[in-house]
């Protein structure tokens, strides 16, 4: 078992999840489909396809003569009304508008693909089935995962309104012309990709009813609110002092202790009753408590542990102000059916610069040609950033000219920490490393030394409460209604409101998100 077994995996990443979609709203930008697909998207839609495809043709061989010719008719005459009423019908209100169903797809389908990009890996751990129908599958007691993002797309155009209307009242102007143009050449390349047109990559991945002139006006506001949403995040950047005072009154989220760790298990049989159990743990105890005298000398050392990377149990005791060097302390797990024998060292506040930089990321074996493709060009940053796009593959890293802001060294490869942190590097410097067992090379390009990590730690914190409160705020006035019964969660965010009292007399809901959160304003409002 790891160090924090004492927390089930599946609790730990259901906590992640919830922190993550609770707090995105106020931390990230409205994103307008930046991430077209992923190749695992594409790869789900296609086996849907293929399963519809199947049901279709079963349901077809069982009816005979007249009745597949009436069928076929009544689907072909019935098509052009149900887009009809796609883009003109209700859907849902917002802020008093009118949401069709093509801009509640669009939405929805923008707001899953982001969401699955940082949690799909172990959503499968909360029952999800990518493979599945997401309606028939419970997210909660009463919620399903359809629900979930549902709220997600119903958020993220509550978000668009309530910043569009900010954006205008201060007069903000954003041309979209050079990003819609890059938007619609990805369009073409990662249909290329997928082997399909763009029109039936469109509809694969914003909804049935869309179309490139339909979804435009909703990815160029986004990009316009993108760029909106950019200009407060700048305008609430907190200064040096600010953080400064911060890490003040938090010191120990963000100061680092080196210690020293011996852990002494049980020895337990394969199936072991009760009373076998707390034997066993006594016995390890008399070991462990004889282990204190030699830990300081013999215990692994942990080096610039932050209190995000110690075991939970020791957390309170490695950053207790009143601890000191020579401290030595026996701590039971008894989930892990061991015992920490832990002596500390140090206590203190890391001010390693971060560095900043730009990287393609292949697994092409062709990082030196890549680099040489440079030097034998312009070998300027503007170009080696035009190269990061041309050779990035997405699924690897996705930025914009390869730029990674604020690396930590240390959490890199050995030869890449070596490297980044020599005294010699200067700007403008390159490398091809390949670091052992990883299967990539990085081609690197070194940009500087940029803040501390805990300072840029700091200012986060703080920019992501200040747009956590401006995003309240200007949402605060933004109802939601469901005229037509599409949105299940505001049912039972309303019938939860009731119980306690607080229910909305009107039937409008400002909704709130569902228990492992999920309106990621962040992930809602433009586009990067």
């Amino acid at each position: 078992m790891s160090e924090k077994e004492t927390r089930s995996e599946k609790e730990i990443k259901e906590k992640e999840i919830k922190k993550g979609s609770q707090k995105g709203s106020a931390q990230k930008k409205p994103d307008a489909g930046e991430k077209v697909v992923t190749k695992y998207d594409l790869k789900v839609q296609r086996r849907e396809a293929e399963k519809a495809k199947a049901k279709k043709d079963k349901l077809i061989s069982n009816i005979v003569g007249v009745v597949v010719v009436a069928a076929l008719f009544c689907l072909v005459i019935s098509f052009p009304i149900r887009s009809y009423l796609a883009v003109n019908e209700t859907y849902a209100k917002v802020n008093g508008e009118n949401i069709s169903r093509v801009e509640f797809d669009y939405n929805y389908n923008v707001s899953l693909n982001n969401y699955l990009a940082q949690y799909g890996s172990f959503m499968s751990m909360l029952g999800m089935d990518l493979s599945g129908d997401l309606s028939t599958q419970m997210y909660s007691d009463e919620l399903t995962f359809h629900d979930l993002f549902t709220q997600m797309a119903i958020e993220n155009i509550r978000n668009n309104k309530a910043l569009l209307a900010q954006a205008q009242a201060a007069g903000f102007t954003y041309d979209t012309a050079v990003d819609y143009a890059d938007f619609q050449e990805r369009l073409k390349d990662a249909a290329s990709e997928a082997g399909v047109t763009v029109k039936e990559f469109i509809r694969q991945n914003y909804g049935v009813y869309a179309t490139l002139p339909r979804i435009s006006g909703f990815v160029k506001e986004s990009m316009y609110l993108s760029e909106f949403y950019d200009s407060v995040v700048d305008s609430k950047m907190p200064s040096n002092e600010e953080a400064e005072s911060y890490y003040n009154e938090n010191s120990s989220d963000f100061d680092s202790v080196d210690y020293r760790l011996l852990t002494v298990e049980a020895t337990l049989s394969e199936a072991p009753t009760e009373e076998e159990t707390a034997a066993a743990m006594a016995e390890a105890k008399k070991e462990a408590d004889a282990a204190v005298k030699t830990v300081a000398s013999e215990g692994d050392l942990k080096e610039n542990m932050t209190s995000a990377d110690v075991p939970y149990l020791l957390e309170e005791w490695l950053f207790d102000s009143a601890r000191k060097a020579g401290d030595t302390t026996v701590v039971e797990n008894t989930t892990g059916n061991s015992y920490y024998v832990v002596a500390f060292e140090n206590r203190y506040l890391d001010n390693t610069p971060t560095v900043n930089m730009r990287a393609v990321i292949t697994a092409d074996g062709n990082g030196q040609a890549i680099l040489d493709e440079w030097s034998s060009g312009e070998a300027t940053e503007e170009s080696f950033a035009a190269l990061c796009d041309k050779y990035n593959d997405p699924a690897l890293i996705s930025v914009t000219g390869g730029f990674m802001e604020n690396v930590q060294p240390a959490m890199m490869s050995a030869d890449m920490e070596a490297w980044l942190s020599d005294s010699a590097r200067k700007a403008g410097d390159t490398a091809v490393i390949s670091p052992q067992d990883e299967g990539y090379t990085y081609v690197l390009y070194y940009m500087g030394q940029s803040d501390p990590w805990w300072l840029v730690s700091a200012k986060d914190m703080l920019l992501g409460t200040a747009m956590e409160a401006y995003m309240e705020e200007i949402t605060a006035a933004v109802p939601v209604e469901d005229p037509k019964g599409n949105l299940k969660y505001l049912q039972v965010t309303d019938d939860s409101a009731a119980d306690d009292g607080t229910g909305a007399e009107d039937g409008s809901v400002a909704p709130e998100s569902p228990e492992a959160g999920s309106s990621d304003a962040a992930e809602s409002s433009a586009a990067q």
